[in-house]
């Protein structure tokens, strides 16, 4: 019996889970949910549980798989009235329908479904879809792109990704499946490259939503040394050249950057994913009373003064239009308030607590960014770049351990991870 389960299910495409004690106390039912989850997480069966008698059907494995249960309100079959059964059912058919039989599914429907956010039965019925088109391409393409999405849930339920970068690609599939469907009607009977609507083919379309914008920003008043703010973009350059991730990275560089025109610079960027602060900062005398600031350049060459406020004011503007930003890192000696201000306006920010050597400035962002660059998350990458600093055994800064120095927060301005001994 279970020989003719593993066949039948090895040929199947779409799997029904009717859930009741009954199923999930079945001996056979441990290793079917894994072959079950196996085959749904490579993209080669779509689960479809129906909710038919009261079971905690939450704590098993595969309800963490993200598929629609059916009935779509949540209540069980067997406590509904006859009449209520009845139609339930009927709904219930169409659904399975909807995924069994799509070859006339029109475009409206399939973006119905991505606007109710259920990627997955989306992804699904566009590749059953396009399958039965002589489009070759266009079949590639979805094969590759649900291949991508289970992988990057599966890193998700793992660990390896944070949440954030989940949204993020998630977000990128749902642009790409877009252009995707946009070409089903168009080009089902044409082996043409598909195009987007700007003209590009998808597989490049695929390219540009996948590469990285990273924003270098430095400036440097009279008076102060430029030395370290170069040699900290050689770091970040070397540490892409290392990644070997020069495609999927594109680096931009803007030297010198005078105070009134950092918002203009922020927003002609082109919504970038990574923005690095590289300048210098002040903690003025306790006597004073006054906010550290960050030091840029005037139009007469003079130094401009900017505070935690006025910073956090750039990023509420920014944070506006670009909805890509996911990292700003400001490297700057007393940049910890200023990091904290502009948190709840970007998904990570660093800021350095006291006036960090040079060199570890430069190692830091070495280490860090290498590891980013390769696609690890964010607080991983943070953490191997303090682990780094903390290996070289820097001497105290004013009483501060210099791999203490950095520090890094999420939205909202929760701190989420501070290394110490």
């Amino acid at each position: 019996m279970e020989e003719e389960m593993d066949k039948n299910l090895a040929e199947s495409q779409v799997a029904i889970f009717i859930i009741s004690i009954k199923l999930l106390a079945a001996k056979h039912f441990p290793d079917l949910e894994q072959t079950v989850i196996k085959r749904v997480e490579n993209g080669k069966l779509t689960l479809i549980p129906i909710l038919y008698r009261p079971a905690n059907w939450e704590a098993y494995h595969f309800a963490k798989l993200n598929a629609q249960p059916l009935p779509k309100n949540g209540r069980y079959l067997s406590q509904l009235s006859k009449s209520d059964r009845e139609l339930e059912l009927v709904s219930i058919a169409k659904e399975i329908l909807n995924v069994t039989q799509p070859t006339k599914t029109p475009v409206l429907h399939l973006k119905k479904i991505i606007a109710e956010g259920n990627i997955e039965e989306a992804l699904n019925q566009t590749e059953q879809a396009i399958q039965h088109s002589n489009n070759k391409d266009l079949q590639n393409e979805i094969i590759h792109l649900k291949s991508n999405y289970f992988q990057v849930n599966k890193d998700y339920r793992r660990g390896i990704i944070t949440s954030e970068t989940l949204r993020v690609q998630n977000r990128k599939t749902v642009d790409v499946l877009l252009e995707l469907i946009d070409n089903i009607d168009g080009n089902a009977s044409s082996n043409k490259t598909p195009t987007s609507t700007n003209g590009t083919g998808v597989a490049e379309n695929i390219t540009q939503l996948t590469t990285k914008k990273f924003l270098y920003l430095t400036s440097c008043p009279d008076g102060k040394s430029p030395v370290g703010f170069a040699k900290e973009h050689t770091a970040i350059d070397d540490a892409l050249q290392d990644s070997r991730m020069e495609n999927q990275v594109k680096l931009q560089s803007k030297l010198q950057v005078k105070a009134n025109e950092l918002f203009l610079e922020l927003h002609n960027a082109d919504n970038p994913n990574y923005i690095h602060l590289s300048v210098h900062g002040e903690r003025p005398k306790p006597k004073e009373n006054l906010p550290p600031f960050l030091l840029f350049v005037k139009k007469d060459d003079q130094t401009a003064r900017i505070s935690p406020t006025e910073l956090a004011g750039e990023f509420e503007e920014l944070a506006k239009d670009n909805s890509k930003l996911e990292l700003v890192c400001i490297s700057a000696c007393n940049s910890l308030k200023h990091a904290t201000a502009i948190a709840k306006f970007a998904p990570y920010v660093i800021g350095m607590n006291g006036k960090i050597p040079v060199d570890a400035a430069i190692l830091f962002a070495n280490v860090f960014y290498k590891r980013l660059f390769v696609d690890q998350p964010i607080e991983f990458a943070f953490k191997q770049a303090l682990n780094a600093l903390r290996r070289e055994d820097y001497p105290d800064q004013d009483g501060i351990k210099v791999h203490e120095m950095p520090h890094l927060f999420s939205n909202f301005g929760k701190e989420v991870f501070v290394l110490t001994d």
